[in-house]
């Protein structure tokens, strides 16, 4: 018999932990990044990928990249949902286009400024 209330009591203590782990969360939208922002994480993108190659067509970038000024990030082209933005290395006189969310998230890259899908 105290194995059954033992059990039955374990039971309960699960099923509530279940619960309460799983009540009425409050879902919040992602902000919308702003175009100095969208700078700021194209810069930071770009950084990132002359320390790793990010799989993308033009393989890794030459470290000059980590060092190129906010005064060479241009806003290349915005649209519904997304940002383009332009990083100019002037060492290597090539421009890396970088495709942005309007949440921050960094979708694709290269050196065209053209990705398919957006207008």
């Amino acid at each position: 018999m105290k194995i059954l209330i033992s059990v039955l009591f374990a039971s309960l203590f699960f099923a509530s932990q279940h619960v309460a782990a799983h009540g009425d969360h409050d879902y919040q939208q992602p902000r919308v990044i702003s175009e100095s922002v969208a700078l700021i994480i194209a810069q930071r993108a770009t950084t990132s990928m002359s320390r790793k190659d990010a799989g993308l067509g033009f393989g890794q970038l030459k470290e000059s990249w980590s060092e190129v000024p906010s005064k060479d990030l241009s806003m290349y082209k915005q649209g519904k949902g997304y940002y383009v933005v332009s990083v100019l290395n002037r060492k290597e006189e090539k421009t890396v286009y970088v495709l942005i969310s309007n949440y921050g998230e960094v979708y694709d890259a290269n050196l065209i400024g053209e990705f398919d899908g957006i207008n």
